[in-house]
């Protein structure tokens, strides 16, 4: 005896269908979801893009001084930019900007006055692995390769960043995500 729905189809027949469908989904939906990781970084990469032209323009409008956050350039005279870029992965929650990307500035002795804004992308490490010797996972200049120090290559493969120094892996090889 074969039991049939209302619309004709046996219960075996309606299983496979449902598992057919379960499959194509299970190969699917991490595509769509690595799509969308791309899509979020191409944003970051011209939001990041934007800040490092209104941290350029602070400096020069301010007697050469970098801004004290990104916020800060929202409320500048004359105004930088009109809004906070939002980080899709809050990495400024690393530097204390919760919401936008992470900003950190100092100064080298024989470099100068740096600044470094970033996104850890998708893979947003806040265990410290993301980065050099910042603490937290973030980056930190380096006098001793007068550039910026991303850690090791394999822990940065997500991050993008801008900075007015040169942007390098702690063993000296450059870092590819430099905008």
């Amino acid at each position: 005896m074969r039991i049939r729905g209302q619309a004709g189809f046996t219960l075996v027949e309606l299983v496979i269908v449902m598992g057919v469908i379960a499959v194509i989904l299970s190969v699917v939906v991490p595509l769509l979801r690595g799509m969308q990781n791309e899509s979020m970084l191409s944003k970051s990469e011209g939001d990041l893009k934007t800040i490092k032209a209104a941290i350029t323009s602070y400096w020069r409008n301010n007697s050469n001084v970098f801004p004290p956050s990104i916020a800060s350039m929202v409320d500048a005279s004359p105004q930088i930019i009109t809004a906070i870029p939002r980080d899709h992965w809050d990495t400024g929650s690393l530097t204390g900007e919760p919401g936008t990307y992470a900003y950190l500035k100092g100064n080298d002795s024989t470099f100068g006055d740096w600044f470094l804004s970033c996104t850890q992308g998708p893979h947003n490490n806040t265990g410290g692995g993301g980065g050099g010797g910042g603490g937290g996972g973030m980056p930190s200049f380096s006098a001793s390769l007068q550039a910026i120090d991303m850690g090791p290559p394999a822990q940065s493969e997500q991050t993008r960043c801008v900075s007015n120094a040169v942007i390098k892996h702690s063993d000296g090889s450059n870092f590819a995500h430099s905008l």
